[in-house]
């Protein structure tokens, strides 16, 4: 037996599990469904979309079996461009970007979660000019910070004495 969907996901879950009806038309409404839904789920998975809004990654962390039933931790995958979320470029030092709670405002929005956020795996690119940085680079990296759940901050370090002006970072984690 296998667990339902994580709770919160807002990307397509497939359970391996499907019971048919007797029924030639439903059936075939519930093949057709099922096939548009396996094909979405590929294509946000194994093409590594990278949306600014949670994403559910393919990523599955310590699953146990528990009373009969696999129980999994499930990855997320949150894509920020902190240009935009800066509101333009950011200057050389400390810049504490806070991640707003309105997706009107703009996104993304905080990470929703009840207990506890883990991080697994940080990663992006920043342009200066001509020169591209790797996050965790020593003269530019990033920090998630104030990780409540309902305040949430990007801190960006940059070392370099000149202005980010192209920056992707993008968060793995782990909730519960």
């Amino acid at each position: 037996m296998s667990s339902p969907a994580p709770l919160n996901a807002q990307s397509s879950f497939l359970p391996p599990e499907i019971d048919f009806p007797e029924d030639n038309q439903e059936f075939r409404e519930i093949l057709t469904n099922r096939n548009r839904l396996l094909a979405n789920i590929i294509n946000v998975k194994e093409n590594s979309n990278y949306e600014r809004r949670e994403l559910l990654s393919a990523q599955q962390w310590f699953s146990q079996v528990v009373q009969g039933y696999i129980i999994t931790q499930y990855g997320f995958r949150l894509s920020f461009d902190l240009i935009s979320l800066n509101g333009g470029p950011i200057g050389p030092g400390v810049t504490t970007i806070a991640v707003p709670t309105d997706p009107l405002v703009n996104t993304p929005t905080v990470v929703n979660y009840t207990q506890s956020l883990f991080p697994t795996h940080g990663f992006g690119g920043a342009t200066i000019g001509t020169t591209f940085y790797f996050i965790n680079d020593p003269d530019i990296y990033v920090r998630y910070i104030n990780t409540s759940t309902t305040v949430q901050a990007v801190e960006v370090h940059n070392n370099t004495g000149l202005n980010i002006t192209q920056f992707y970072w993008v968060f793995e984690y782990l909730k519960k």
